[in-house]
């Protein structure tokens, strides 16, 4: 059994707060709308100082269901979105073969809700979270308590999509030659994202990979561009 909350599920209407949409119809729509942001933002931040990332990739899609594959600091599994008889959008995570995460999802408000399986009674604060544009997600650990080891000093996993930014950065041992790169913002500047290939010997940044910089515009061969500018 899919083990869904002892409630019916509610997915917000701004026209007809009463009964909602129709779960019907809105839980393709969100699998549809989790699935085709994977692309474009596939790397997802543990945040917490030197929090992992885990990368995304979409392994099947259907109307009805899909799934994403995650690998994250040698770990890797299967995330799979169905929805469930009773209304509610189903969440499973398998790692090696064994199921090791349930959630159920709805949204009832601009922020989309999640409930671990079996959950009898409806607390006023949900213990998941997702935002409204799906670019954070936060999980109570004590609902879920294999996420416990990436869970804050409060008992929480907050994620944040890593939203890319592409910065030029100078090479010192090259003549006028700028790299363009990704950067992710954090805590008002921008941390340098090593390339998934590794540099060449010769390449010789002018902030290295993982270095937290100030940015500025700067006209390059006749473009306006983000340039790494000084240590943040």
């Amino acid at each position: 059994m899919s083990g869904a909350p002892h409630w019916p599920p509610c997915f917000f209407d701004l026209f007809n707060a009463e009964t909602g949409l129709d779960p019907a119809n809105e839980v393709p729509f969100l699998i549809d709308s989790l699935v085709s942001e994977v692309p474009r933002t596939p790397d997802w931040r543990v945040d917490e100082p030197g929090g992992p990332v885990i990368r995304l990739s979409v392994i099947s899609y259907a109307k009805h269901a899909a799934q994403a594959a995650f690998v994250a600091d040698g770990a890797s599994g299967v995330i799979a979105f169905s929805g469930d008889p009773s209304g509610w959008l189903q969440i499973d995570v398998t790692m090696s073969g064994m199921h090791a995460f349930r959630a159920f999802l709805d949204r009832p408000c601009e922020e989309h809700h999640l409930w671990p399986a079996h959950t009898v009674t409806k607390a006023s604060d949900p213990p998941g979270r997702m935002g409204k544009k799906r670019n954070w997600l936060s999980l109570q650990a004590e609902a879920w308590p294999v996420l416990r080891p990436l869970a804050n000093a409060g008992g929480w996993v907050n994620l944040m999509a890593m939203e890319y930014l592409t910065i030029h950065v100078r090479l010192l041992n090259r003549d006028n030659v700028w790299l363009p790169v990704r950067g992710v913002p954090v805590d008002f500047a921008f941390e340098l994202i090593a390339p998934d290939e590794v540099a060449p010997d010769t390449e010789l940044w002018e902030f290295p990979p993982g270095s937290h910089v100030r940015c500025e515009m700067r006209e390059l061969d006749g473009r306006d561009v983000v340039v790494a500018a000084a240590l943040a």
